[in-house]
Protein backbone atom coordinates (compact mmCIF):
# COMPACT_ATOMS: atom_id res chain seq x y z
CA UNK A 1 0.00 0.00 0.00
CA UNK A 2 1.53 3.36 -1.00
CA UNK A 3 2.19 6.09 1.50
CA UNK A 4 -0.84 8.36 1.95
CA UNK A 5 1.05 11.44 0.77
CA UNK A 6 2.09 9.67 -2.42
CA UNK A 7 -1.32 8.07 -3.03
CA UNK A 8 -2.98 11.48 -2.84
CA UNK A 9 -0.58 12.96 -5.40
CA UNK A 10 -2.46 13.43 -8.72
CA UNK A 11 0.70 12.76 -10.75
CA UNK A 12 1.20 9.46 -8.94
CA UNK A 13 -2.41 8.46 -9.58
CA UNK A 14 -2.16 9.46 -13.24
CA UNK A 15 1.01 7.41 -13.76
CA UNK A 16 -0.41 4.43 -11.83
CA UNK A 17 -3.60 4.48 -13.92
CA UNK A 18 -1.63 4.74 -17.16
CA UNK A 19 0.60 1.78 -16.22
CA UNK A 20 -2.41 -0.32 -15.16
CA UNK A 21 -4.24 0.52 -18.41
CA UNK A 22 -1.17 -0.32 -20.49
CA UNK A 23 -0.67 -3.65 -18.73
CA UNK A 24 -4.34 -4.54 -19.20
CA UNK A 25 -4.11 -3.73 -22.92
CA UNK A 26 -1.16 -6.13 -23.37
CA UNK A 27 -3.46 -9.04 -22.51
CA UNK A 28 -5.12 -8.80 -25.93
CA UNK A 29 -1.85 -8.76 -27.92
CA UNK A 30 -0.77 -11.53 -30.24
CA UNK A 31 2.10 -13.57 -28.84
CA UNK A 32 4.59 -11.99 -31.26
CA UNK A 33 3.55 -8.44 -30.40
CA UNK A 34 3.50 -9.31 -26.68
CA UNK A 35 7.10 -10.59 -26.84
CA UNK A 36 8.51 -7.77 -28.99
CA UNK A 37 6.78 -4.89 -27.26
CA UNK A 38 7.46 -6.10 -23.73
CA UNK A 39 11.11 -6.80 -24.59
CA UNK A 40 11.64 -3.27 -25.91
CA UNK A 41 9.38 -1.32 -23.51
CA UNK A 42 11.78 -1.28 -20.53
CA UNK A 43 14.50 0.60 -22.40
CA UNK A 44 12.73 3.95 -21.93
CA UNK A 45 12.27 3.73 -18.13
CA UNK A 46 15.74 2.17 -17.74
CA UNK A 47 17.26 5.09 -19.62
CA UNK A 48 15.28 7.62 -17.57
CA UNK A 49 16.27 5.99 -14.27
CA UNK A 50 19.93 5.97 -15.32
CA UNK A 51 19.82 9.63 -16.36
CA UNK A 52 18.12 10.63 -13.10
CA UNK A 53 20.74 8.78 -11.01
CA UNK A 54 23.56 10.39 -12.95
CA UNK A 55 21.99 13.84 -12.81
CA UNK A 56 20.97 13.78 -9.14
CA UNK A 57 23.87 11.92 -7.60
CA UNK A 58 26.58 11.99 -10.24
CA UNK A 59 26.74 8.21 -10.03
CA UNK A 60 28.10 6.17 -12.91
CA UNK A 61 25.43 4.62 -15.08
CA UNK A 62 27.64 3.06 -17.73
CA UNK A 63 27.65 -0.27 -15.90
CA UNK A 64 27.05 -3.31 -18.05
CA UNK A 65 25.21 -6.28 -16.59
CA UNK A 66 27.45 -8.57 -18.57
CA UNK A 67 30.89 -9.87 -17.68
CA UNK A 68 32.81 -8.06 -20.39
CA UNK A 69 35.82 -10.33 -19.91
CA UNK A 70 33.92 -13.01 -21.82
CA UNK A 71 34.19 -13.20 -25.57
CA UNK A 72 31.09 -12.07 -27.55
CA UNK A 73 30.03 -15.64 -28.40
CA UNK A 74 30.01 -16.65 -24.71
CA UNK A 75 28.08 -13.51 -23.82
CA UNK A 76 25.42 -14.31 -26.43
CA UNK A 77 25.22 -17.95 -25.34
CA UNK A 78 24.73 -17.02 -21.68
CA UNK A 79 22.66 -13.84 -21.96
CA UNK A 80 20.40 -14.78 -24.84
CA UNK A 81 20.01 -18.53 -24.58
CA UNK A 82 20.83 -19.89 -21.11
CA UNK A 83 20.02 -17.26 -18.48
CA UNK A 84 16.58 -16.12 -19.69
CA UNK A 85 15.19 -19.62 -19.23
CA UNK A 86 17.00 -20.22 -15.93
CA UNK A 87 15.93 -16.85 -14.51
CA UNK A 88 12.34 -17.30 -15.71
CA UNK A 89 12.05 -20.57 -13.82
CA UNK A 90 14.04 -19.44 -10.77
CA UNK A 91 12.71 -15.89 -10.42
CA UNK A 92 9.33 -15.56 -12.03
CA UNK A 93 7.92 -19.08 -11.62
CA UNK A 94 9.33 -19.93 -8.20
CA UNK A 95 8.91 -16.55 -6.51
CA UNK A 96 5.47 -15.97 -8.00
CA UNK A 97 4.46 -19.37 -6.63
CA UNK A 98 5.90 -18.42 -3.21
CA UNK A 99 4.18 -15.01 -3.27
CA UNK A 100 0.85 -16.65 -4.08
CA UNK A 101 0.83 -18.15 -0.57
CA UNK A 102 0.74 -14.63 0.91
CA UNK A 103 -1.38 -12.65 -1.52
CA UNK A 104 -3.69 -12.89 -4.51
CA UNK A 105 -3.49 -9.21 -5.43
CA UNK A 106 -2.03 -8.75 -8.90
CA UNK A 107 0.14 -5.76 -8.01
CA UNK A 108 1.81 -7.60 -5.15
CA UNK A 109 2.17 -10.79 -7.18
CA UNK A 110 4.01 -8.79 -9.85
CA UNK A 111 6.09 -6.76 -7.38
CA UNK A 112 7.47 -9.57 -5.21
CA UNK A 113 9.24 -11.59 -7.94
CA UNK A 114 10.32 -8.35 -9.63
CA UNK A 115 12.04 -7.04 -6.50
CA UNK A 116 13.74 -10.42 -5.96
CA UNK A 117 14.84 -10.52 -9.63
CA UNK A 118 16.24 -6.98 -9.43
CA UNK A 119 17.95 -7.68 -6.09
CA UNK A 120 19.61 -10.79 -7.53
CA UNK A 121 21.17 -8.51 -10.14
CA UNK A 122 22.85 -6.40 -7.43
CA UNK A 123 26.50 -6.00 -8.23
CA UNK A 124 29.18 -3.71 -7.06
CA UNK A 125 29.14 -1.85 -3.80
CA UNK A 126 26.99 0.93 -2.52
CA UNK A 127 25.79 3.15 -4.24
CA UNK A 128 26.59 1.62 -7.66
CA UNK A 129 24.76 -1.62 -6.83
CA UNK A 130 21.62 0.28 -5.86
CA UNK A 131 21.76 2.23 -9.11
CA UNK A 132 22.02 -0.99 -11.10
CA UNK A 133 19.12 -2.64 -9.23
CA UNK A 134 16.92 0.39 -9.93
CA UNK A 135 17.83 0.22 -13.63
CA UNK A 136 16.96 -3.52 -13.76
CA UNK A 137 13.63 -3.06 -11.94
CA UNK A 138 11.54 -1.93 -14.99
CA UNK A 139 12.49 -5.11 -16.86
CA UNK A 140 11.87 -7.18 -13.74
CA UNK A 141 8.33 -5.78 -13.46
CA UNK A 142 7.63 -6.58 -17.10
CA UNK A 143 8.92 -10.14 -16.76
CA UNK A 144 6.78 -10.71 -13.66
CA UNK A 145 3.72 -9.26 -15.40
CA UNK A 146 4.32 -11.39 -18.47
CA UNK A 147 4.64 -14.58 -16.47
CA UNK A 148 1.58 -13.86 -14.33
CA UNK A 149 -0.70 -12.96 -17.26
CA UNK A 150 0.44 -15.82 -19.47
CA UNK A 151 0.17 -18.36 -16.65
CA UNK A 152 -3.36 -17.26 -15.78
CA UNK A 153 -4.60 -17.15 -19.35
CA UNK A 154 -2.61 -19.77 -21.25
CA UNK A 155 -0.90 -22.02 -18.73
CA UNK A 156 2.47 -22.46 -17.06
CA UNK A 157 4.46 -23.68 -20.08
CA UNK A 158 3.27 -20.80 -22.26
CA UNK A 159 4.21 -18.41 -19.44
CA UNK A 160 7.69 -19.89 -19.20
CA UNK A 161 8.52 -19.80 -22.89
CA UNK A 162 6.97 -16.39 -23.61
CA UNK A 163 8.66 -14.77 -20.60
CA UNK A 164 11.99 -16.39 -21.49
CA UNK A 165 11.62 -15.09 -25.08
CA UNK A 166 10.93 -11.56 -23.81
CA UNK A 167 13.98 -11.76 -21.58
CA UNK A 168 16.15 -13.23 -24.37
CA UNK A 169 15.12 -10.56 -26.89
CA UNK A 170 15.73 -7.81 -24.33
CA UNK A 171 19.18 -9.23 -23.55
CA UNK A 172 19.96 -9.57 -27.27
CA UNK A 173 19.18 -5.89 -27.87
CA UNK A 174 21.18 -4.93 -24.76
CA UNK A 175 24.14 -7.00 -25.98
CA UNK A 176 23.89 -5.46 -29.43
CA UNK A 177 24.11 -2.01 -27.84
CA UNK A 178 27.00 -3.09 -25.59
CA UNK A 179 29.00 -4.75 -28.37
CA UNK A 180 28.34 -1.88 -30.79
CA UNK A 181 29.53 0.55 -28.13
CA UNK A 182 32.71 -1.51 -27.70
CA UNK A 183 33.42 -1.33 -31.42
CA UNK A 184 32.93 2.43 -31.70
Amino acid sequence: MPLPAVADDPVYRLIARWIARYYRSTRSYTTRRFIIELALAPFVPKFLVAVIWEWLAGLPTDMSPYDTRLDPASLVLLAVFAMPLVETVACQWFFLWMASFWTRRTGRLVAIPAVVFAALHYRGGYPEGVVYVSVVLPMALILSWSFLVRRRERGRWNAIWVTACIHALHNAVSLLILLTDRLL
